[in-house]
């Protein structure tokens, strides 16, 4: 068995020196993570590895475990992955993967090892509709079904910054089943399609794009600046699903702009942390963390981070965020929890156009929540 597992970890760390993503011997190393899905542990027969902190994994025991199909194209050297009326294409030995039509990239390429695909497993719970937590202490990584409607927008992040006149966008719905609204009229719990407004009042959902199906939604020729795109599940009849889902990116066509934003890494939407602390986890990009105490005068490109958890969304209730990017809430009691970021200047007012994200997620401890102090957190919970 030791032979066996040392030939896969030499064979690995060759297949992606010569893969698209060169990865050196010393950033890959075999992981003693140990994975559960839904409770259940899932045994690998093969060994997994670690690259950079990114857990790879062969792809078809996950697949398996929760009745998706996968198959394989050797002309093409792709493997395909459908769920529901998804599809997921990956190359082997690129970083690029296809959605819906819509492409996508990984941080780490995919890749084969024997007759097995390996690939990131962050990337594929995600894809899967699997809530993806990392639990240093216990060395676990816990997928979890997520059982409320949701959604993955691919084809655009929050920030980025397009060269052309034209998006596509693909939509991957969770828990919620599309369907053409026109023969479906009638709401039915569980059932709607997808309201998506590119600059346009999202008060009106006439003037939306709908999508009904796994398509993907194209927008051309859009005008150089900045845009905002906004994407939300409703019912058959149009009216949103309760408690709503909707997500809003931002971002910019034409010449490059640099524009901050942030995104919660953890936790993720819709997904159930177990234990009464939370760590929250921010992207924060392009955006230069400063003391407001010491620095009141706006300046762009710099300002801090305000985040309540299940708090009312006022500035002077907000954890301020000054340094770091990382926030650990203790004593967090057992439930529905919604978690609020926003990006905000140097007065406190909020970055225009809004940077905001929300996600709601749940924990099961039953106890009473306070937030770490300062020195802990890098933030501070104070008014000002």
């Amino acid at each position: 068995m030791m032979r066996k597992s040392l030939l896969f970890m030499l064979l690995f760390v060759l297949v992606f020196s010569l893969s698209a993503m060169t990865v050196s011997a010393t950033d890959t190393i075999q992981s003693d993570l140990k994975v559960m899905l839904d409770g259940e542990e899932l045994s690998f027969n093969e060994p997994t590895f670690l690259v950079d902190d990114t857990l790879i994994v062969p792809y078809y025991k996950v697949i398996d475990s929760i009745g998706a199909k996968i198959s394989w194209d050797g002309t093409k050297r792709e493997v395909t992955v459908m769920k529901d009326d998804n599809t997921f294409m990956y190359k082997i030995d690129s970083n690029v993967i296809t959605v819906n039509g819509v492409q996508t990239r990984a941080n780490v390429p995919i890749t084969i090892m024997g007759d097995r695909t390996y690939g990131p497993l962050n990337l594929l719970a995600e894809a899967l509709g699997l809530s993806y937590i990392l639990e240093q202490q216990t060395k676990t990584v816990t997928l979890q079904s997520i059982e409320e409607p949701g959604f993955k927008i691919y084809g655009i992040n929050d920030g980025d910054a397009l060269k052309e006149d034209q998006l596509t966008v693909s939509v991957v719905a969770f828990n919620h089943e599309l369907k053409d609204f026109r023969s479906n009229p009638d709401p039915v719990a569980g059932q709607g399609h997808i309201h998506l407004w590119l600059d346009t009042d999202v008060s009106d959902p006439l003037i939306s794009s709908k999508q009904i199906n796994s398509d993907p939604i194209s927008f051309s020729e859009l005008p150089s600046g900045d845009h905002t795109l906004t994407v939300q599940l409703v019912g058959n009849n149009h009216q949103p699903i309760q408690p709503e889902v909707i997500q809003v990116i931002h971002f910019t066509t034409g010449e490059a702009t640099v524009r901050p934003s942030v995104s919660v890494v953890s936790p993720t939407e819709n997904s159930n942390m177990t234990g009464s602390i939370v760590d929250i986890k921010l992207d924060i990009q392009n955006l230069k963390l400063t003391d407001f105490r010491t620095n009141k005068t706006n300046v762009e490109g710099q300002g801090h981070v305000h985040v309540w958890l299940d708090q009312e969304t006022v500035a002077s209730s907000a954890f301020k965020l000054i340094e770091g990017d990382t926030i650990t809430y203790n004593d967090v009691p057992a439930g529905e929890h919604t978690l609020t970021v926003l990006l905000v200047n140097n007065d406190h007012s909020p970055i225009q156009p809004e940077v905001k994200q929300v996600v709601h997620f749940m924990t099961t401890s039953q106890v009473q929540q306070s937030q770490t102090d300062s020195s802990s957190n890098d933030g501070y919970d104070y008014d000002y």
